[in-house]
């Protein structure tokens, strides 16, 4: 399992999961579990971790167009339960459509599927634990990231996504794996992967740890998306 926050912003998105692939024997790898794609899609997941880096890498090929990437994640899923049953996965897919947004939830199980627009300010997937912590910081913070630019949000996004790790067994922590996250702003995205940059709490905001310098190169989104 794994936490992935999505937030919608006043100017695009951000996508943040945490690292960690917990294999049968309980011991954890360092793997992401998200991806941006050139054509103009970002998928992050949550839940049996082959069954996402399959989806991930099957998603590089084919006619998939940010028009369709949608149902092509749910047919892709689908068939690998018919084949080879897992524990069910979560996704959450980001696709550019004329300069906006569209987020979606797909979740793929033994049981069922389903596909649903994203129509809240923020979405959660995940282990149950760490995902009660990271919506109670999130609605903490107001349940809202309409007035806040993607590149500041990034930061308080990550900051919950430490503190959500720590009461998590198989979500990975900051430290140890890494955080990858995603900025979607104006058709188009900044990626960073593993980031370790150290996040503290304050009394109502979230900033670097003293001396850590976080290592985003955001350029492009304060620029307009040049």
């Amino acid at each position: 399992m794994t936490l992935v926050i999505f937030a919608r912003c006043q100017d695009g998105c951000v996508l943040a999961s945490d690292r960690k692939a917990t294999l049968n024997s309980g011991f954890g790898e360092d793997e992401s579990k998200s991806r941006v794609y050139r054509r103009g899609w970002a998928i992050a997941g949550a839940g049996d971790g082959l069954t996402i880096q399959t989806l991930i890498t099957r998603l590089e090929e084919g006619d998939i167009t940010r028009e369709n990437v949608e149902g092509k994640v749910l047919d892709i899923l689908r068939e690998y339960y018919r084949t080879l049953p897992g524990n069910g996965v979560s996704c959450i897919v980001l696709s550019n459509r004329g300069g906006s947004v569209q987020a979606s939830v797909i979740e793929v199980s033994p049981i069922g599927s389903s596909l649903r627009t994203i129509e809240s300010p923020y979405k959660c997937i995940g282990e149950e634990a760490p995902l009660i912590i990271a919506s109670h910081y999130i609605e903490e913070q107001g349940g809202s990231y309409g007035d806040k630019l993607s590149k500041d949000a990034a930061v308080e996004i990550l900051a919950i996504l430490q503190k959500a790790s720590k009461g998590g067994s198989f979500v990975g922590t900051r430290e140890r794996y890494g955080f990858d996250i995603v900025l979607f702003k104006n058709g188009e995205y900044c990626y960073k992967p593993r980031d370790t940059t150290e996040y503290v709490i304050l009394t109502s905001k979230y900033r670097p740890a003293e001396g850590a310098s976080p290592q985003y190169t955001y350029t492009q989104f304060e620029n307009g998306g040049a």
